[in-house]
């Protein structure tokens, strides 16, 4: 997956990206994979302008799992900082899931900056765009509803899925294998 996107300042903002199984009923829905989250309070921003992203992997140790709370839950998570500013400029956030190893790897901009192991991405995981406001990526620096009306969104280029096929073992070693595009899916460019 690949998603374009240029982010807007404002105080209180959590711009984000995911892919999402939830088509479970009754526990977490997992594997949640955050391709991009930010904020503008601590840690994230500078009170109006997100500076850093962070990429987080959730898995269920719920009830599916075996364990009798249905909401435990486990992650891995990571942050990066472009080299460009986040705001009025154009980034790429992405992830590339391979579910026969169970890892996903996140990249910002074509750089990678995390690979994480997943238990299992069964099932379909749906792309979601959202930006939300206040929570935890902005303690301390509250949204002014004001403000938030008077801003313009977050903007997208496009967005992009691709399947990655796998060779057919033939029991004669590596056959090395690779990306076998699989189109645009979404969002045009």
């Amino acid at each position: 997956v690949e998603v374009k996107y240029k982010l807007k300042s404002g105080a209180g903002r959590f711009p984000n990206i995911w892919l999402l199984n939830h088509t479970q009923t009754g526990v977490p829905a997992r594997p949640e994979l955050d391709i991009m989250e930010t904020g503008t309070g601590p840690n994230w921003g500078d009170g109006v302008n997100p500076i850093r992203i962070k990429a987080t992997s959730w898995t269920d140790t719920g009830i599916s799992a075996g364990n009798t709370d249905p909401n435990n839950q486990t992650n891995q998570s990571a942050q990066f900082v472009p080299a460009t500013p986040l705001v009025n400029n154009f980034h790429t956030a992405g992830a590339l899931l391979d579910p026969k190893n169970s890892k996903v790897t996140y990249y910002c901009d074509g750089t990678a900056f995390a690979t994480h192991t997943i238990d299992s991405a069964a099932g379909p995981l749906f792309l979601n765009f959202g930006e939300w406001f206040d929570g935890d990526f902005n303690v301390g620096v509250p949204a002014d509803p004001a403000d938030l009306v008077s801003k313009e969104p977050i903007e997208f280029d496009y967005w992009r899925v691709w399947e990655q096929s796998y060779p057919v073992d033939t029991g004669g070693g590596d056959t090395g294998g690779g990306d076998t595009g699989g189109g645009d899916t979404g969002g045009g460019d």
